[in-house]
């Protein structure tokens, strides 16, 4: 599958009381990354997948996310 790129602000509740980006949020931006690429479309780069996965064809191809492994390497301050 091609890489496409999702642009996404942080927002004030994604941090904890550290100042880091909570680990649940990187979840949370995998999942609105996975919306706008697959549903929307709205990556920077198309990635041609963008139409088979709308769900507005009741009898067209449907995602399920079985596992979501996240190996954590750094801090993400919140700016």
């Amino acid at each position: 599958m091609a890489r496409t790129h999702i642009d996404m602000e942080l927002r004030w509740s994604d941090q904890d009381a550290y100042g880091h980006v909570n680990n649940v949020t990187f979840a949370r931006f995998l999942e609105e990354a996975r919306v706008r690429t697959f549903w929307l479309g709205t990556g920077r780069e198309q990635t041609g997948m963008e139409r088979h996965f709308r769900g507005d064809d009741p009898t067209g191809p449907k995602m399920l996310v079985a596992g979501l492994q996240i190996e954590y390497t750094r801090v993400l301050e919140y700016s």
